[in-house]
């Protein structure tokens, strides 16, 4: 919305950046002839979603092509006649089915100027307002109008973010401009893109990394829609190799809480609207997370509604969607008769768990591609006792047999079986403890004694370190013992042999 004659003079030490905008200062204006007014800066915004018309990425590929940091001149846009070059620069660039009827002679620098100016104060419901307008066009408007408003940086912040082209009725409105992400030091890649970045100011380093940072995030569209031999394509950031994917360098999205960049410019109706979008997302999530904490609950506590009444269930649920939303409603009581198996840590009682659907159409909290750990006996017990809070699956103990794949059922029989046997020996030795503690699941292993129903030394004669076994070996050797005892004869003492018959009948049953 400037004239042409104030930007071709801009100069390095008139560009800013601050919070989400980049600001110019002009040396001079029209309505200024005594220069005896304050500088007013323009907030110049980021527009990620129609790259075509995004200055700030306008001002990145024109940084890196000419390498700014390489000229002494302190303007930006060096040379001695850079008004009449953008003129015929415009013209050429107008073809037919871009002039709307007209001829290409009907325009000139002004209309770009007007036509911004026409799209801001009409171009929706929701304008800035017209005395914002004019002192960003530098409009004159009148001795006592111009007495009394005066320029604040919030009404041309509204008119920056409006005649980048953003929807002032989306959210999206409030689009932060792509930057490196925080863990992220663009610096070393600066210094390779600008030959002398270390040399300019604080401030226009500030600049070159936002605007390099928005030709980053853009790379896959300026591939697409240039033409392959663009001066673009031959600069460093095109052709060096970066210990880090550029997808991963940048980020651009909406702000919310807790961002160090403040998003600036943003009217009343648009903080509604993203109001509005994050609650009508929660809403989407309703059916999903009450389902899930419903079915967390019948799994955990697999006895919890057998002695409830139709209004306890209607209680349990109303208490679920609100600890599904982050309600204040306290976790439902469980009801008498009930036992809690396998219950989750404390660490974990926020996460969900994740539930697939089977080929068969049945729910199950195992992922399709899960296989059963291999290890030593420590991780298959620590399988067996405690959560896998990174991908949400139950202890191994809580699993059923139909809620993995086929392929998986022998191999999980045999695990399950040595399992138990070890969990029936922790019992009966009185060190078993009801945990989901990896920690102390391995302390509880460490302390049972195995030697009942694993053989202990090797054949020959070795003492075995039973913890550091392979789980498969371990479960074969519990086979094979298992069946010798199944297979071994009868003594001549009739008391033994009773007691002997008993035994093979409770392992036969086992």
């Amino acid at each position: 919305m400037s004239r042409v004659g104030n930007a071709v003079t801009i100069c390095k030490n008139h560009l800013y950046w601050k919070d989400d905008a980049l600001i110019i200062y002009f040396a001079h204006e029209k309505t200024d002839q005594e220069q005896n007014k304050p500088g007013d800066p323009r907030h110049i915004y980021a527009n990620p979603f129609q790259p075509y018309i995004c200055p700030i990425l306008s001002l990145g590929i024109f940084f890196l092509i000419v390498d700014i940091t390489s000229t002494a001149d302190r303007r930006i846009f060096s040379g001695s006649n850079q008004y009449c070059r953008f003129h015929k620069s415009l013209k050429s660039q107008l073809s037919e089915d871009l002039t709307f009827g007209f001829s290409s002679e009907d325009y000139g620098t002004h209309s770009i100027r007007k036509g911004a100016a026409t799209f801001t104060s009409s171009g929706s419901t929701a304008c800035p307002s017209f005395a914002a307008i004019s002192l960003r066009a530098g409009w004159s408007m009148g001795g006592v109008t111009s007495a009394y408003i005066h320029y604040q940086g919030a009404g041309d912040q509204h008119v920056g973010r409006t005649v980048c082209g953003l929807n002032p009725l989306h959210p999206s409105f409030a689009v932060l401009p792509p930057r490196f992400v925080p863990d992220y030091d663009p610096k070393p890649l600066l210094r390779v893109l600008f030959s002398n970045f270390d040399s300019q100011t604080v401030y226009f380093q500030e600049v070159l990394t936002m605007t390099t940072a928005s030709v980053i995030y853009h790379m896959k569209w300026l591939q697409d829609n240039l033409e392959v031999g663009h001066p673009l394509f031959s600069t460093d950031l095109f052709r060096i190799a970066s210990d880090r994917p550029f997808s991963e360098m940048v980020e651009c999205r909406n702000w919310k809480p807790g961002d160090v960049l403040r998003a600036t410019g943003i009217p009343p109706h648009v903080h509604i609207l993203l109001n509005t979008t994050e609650i009508s997302e929660h809403q989407k999530r309703i059916p999903d997370l009450v389902s899930v904490k419903v079915v967390e609950a019948l799994e955990e506590r697999n006895q919890l509604f057998r002695n409830a009444s139709k209004d306890d269930v209607r209680q349990f649920i109303m208490d679920a969607v609100q600890i599904a939303l982050g309600g204040g409603a306290q976790e439902p009581e469980i009801l008498p008769d009930a036992q809690p198996r396998a219950p989750r840590p404390a660490s974990a009682e926020a996460d969900r768990p994740q539930l697939y659907l089977t080929d068969k159409n049945k729910m199950t909290r195992i992922p399709p591609d899960f296989t059963l750990p291999s290890g030593n006996l420590q991780t298959a017990w620590s399988w067996y006792c405690c959560w896998d809070d990174q991908r949400k699956i139950p202890p191994l103990r809580a699993v059923f047999g139909h809620e993995l794949s086929r392929s998986l059922s022998a191999r999980f029989a045999s695990y399950r079986t040595l399992m138990e046997a070890i969990l029936k020996e922790a019992q009966k030795q009185g060190v078993w403890e009801e945990t989901t503690d990896p920690a102390k699941a391995k302390d509880i292993l460490k302390h049972v004694d195995l030697s009942g129903i694993l053989p202990v030394r090797s054949p020959g004669g070795r003492i075995r370190r039973l913890d550091q076994l392979n789980w498969t070996t371990l479960a074969n050797d519990f086979y094979a013992t298992r069946q010798k005892l199944l297979q071994k004869p009868p003594t001549d003492d009739p008391q033994d042999g009773d007691d002997e018959e008993t035994d093979d009948d409770e392992m036969a049953d086992a």
